[in-house]
């Protein structure tokens, strides 16, 4: 919609990706409902999307991105490995609340066939004005939802919601919090750097693994 609406928007999108600073996310055409759909269904979906982000930018997705959908089906690992996906981010169901994560939300998810993908549970929520994102950061170092010893954590920040991005006054707000010697080490990143930090950090055996749906939310 972005290049039919807006190309020179279009263009300065692409220019960030190749500059490293715009990631590109999910593979998919749009993000789908992650329950009713049929195999084919999911399998179109990605097929469309990492080709358009293949013409458009050189480069495919290398993770899932459905944090809005309500419940995951256990047979999307198998699905996202094939579309070239080894790594997923989701936010529903929450832990706890609507879904008990026995040994941490990070986790490796495996379908019937043995495939599996790097699985993260977004820490509370994806939206975070800076005041938001500002009290989350204590509570995000000492979620209880973490595996052990994990020490690279995910804090979404951003309106969030109906396509609100970053603020100027969040993102002054985290600069500032990156000089506090009392704080967690912050740093702006991206989601494949948070995966490589798992990856590195712990040793295979270490990250607990989750062979079923991811369910449900908002019953």
């Amino acid at each position: 919609w972005v290049q039919e609406s807006d190309p020179d928007l279009f263009e300065e999108i692409r220019e960030r990706v190749t500059e490293g600073r715009g990631e590109i996310a999910g593979g998919m055409w749009i993000e789908p409902d992650c329950n009713v759909p049929c195999g084919e269904s999911f399998v179109r979906q990605g097929l469309y999307g990492q080709r358009f982000f293949r013409a458009a930018f050189g480069r495919t997705a290398e993770f899932g991105f459905n944090p809005d959908s309500f419940g995951h089906a256990g047979t999307l690992p198998q699905i996202l490995t094939k579309l070239g996906m080894n790594r997923y981010l989701f936010m529903r169901p929450m832990p706890e609340s609507e879904m008990h994560y026995p040994d941490g939300a990070t986790f490796w998810w495996m379908a019937n066939d043995g495939s599996r993908v790097l699985t993260n549970a977004i820490h509370e929520s994806y939206n975070g004005s800076r005041d938001e994102v500002m009290d989350r950061l204590p509570r995000v170092v000492s979620w209880p939802h973490l595996i052990r010893g994990q020490r690279h954590l995910l804090c979404f920040f951003g309106v969030g919601n109906h396509g609100g991005g970053p603020t100027k006054r969040a993102i002054e707000a985290l600069q500032k919090a990156m000089s506090d010697p009392a704080g967690p080490a912050l740093q702006f990143s991206t989601v494949g750097a948070f995966f490589d930090g798992i990856e590195a950090s712990h040793d295979d055996s270490a990250i607990p693994t989750i062979d079923a749906d991811l369910q449900h939310h908002a019953r």
